[in-house]
């Protein structure tokens, strides 16, 4: 598929270890050796050609904004409440927005080729996380990170890794544990302490470091 001259241009602003990230994250990782020139063109090429392959890791939320927009149609404007945090596809440039003057309303809307990239394969990536448990594991992840708004690596995954043992069947442990690993929100919400710790924090804290 062509890739997209308004995606490509808006993931231009990020630095390498930005498109890294976003290949990571969208599992499509790339080779830190490649030109930032071959990076943009690849990734623009995934995002517009593998919409179901990457579609899945995204988050609950994401997903559902989406759907939204899709029902709204391309280029059509929804707003909504100024959110507590930016979507994963918002703040990869994916999705487009614009924020009120007052800072109370957020409207996003889907490029075309965006919108015809996605458009088949969301429903399905939607009821595939909630089939899978994922959307319910990630849910708990959140809470656990609002709760205590900052915390050690090692403690999170200890009480993810007891609730998911004690709600799913052994057989799906394995599965579902690769299901939160795969998730934005682990990578979206690592940071590190002064002294090297590896933490994860709220998405809803402004500034986690302080």
């Amino acid at each position: 598929m062509k890739a997209s001259g308004g995606l490509r241009d808006r993931m231009n602003s990020f630095l390498k270890d930005d498109l890294l990230d976003m290949g990571e994250i969208f599992g499509y990782p790339m080779d830190y050796r490649m030109k930032k020139v071959q990076m943009l063109d690849s990734l623009t090429s995934f995002i517009l050609g593998k919409a179901s392959e990457w579609l899945p890791r995204m988050l609950e939320s994401d997903l559902f904004l989406l759907l939204d927009l899709i029902e709204a149609g391309p280029e059509v404007k929804v707003g909504r409440p100024y959110p507590d945090y930016p979507s994963v596809l918002e703040a990869f440039g994916i999705l487009q927005y614009r924020d009120s003057g007052d800072g109370m309303v957020r409207e996003s809307w889907l490029d075309k080729d965006i919108y015809s990239a996605v458009k088949p394969f969301v429903r399905e990536a939607i009821a595939l996380g909630e089939d899978s448990g994922k959307f319910d594991v990630e849910a708990v992840a959140m809470g656990w990170l609002n709760l205590y708004g900052i915390m050690p690596y090692d403690f999170f995954v200890r009480r993810m890794v007891d609730y998911i043992s004690d709600c799913f069947d052994s057989s799906e442990v394995i599965s579902v544990t690769d299901l939160l690993a795969q998730s934005p929100l682990l990578r979206l919400c690592r940071v590190r302490a002064k002294d090297g710790t590896e933490m994860l924090a709220s998405p809803c804290l402004y500034d986690p470091e302080s």
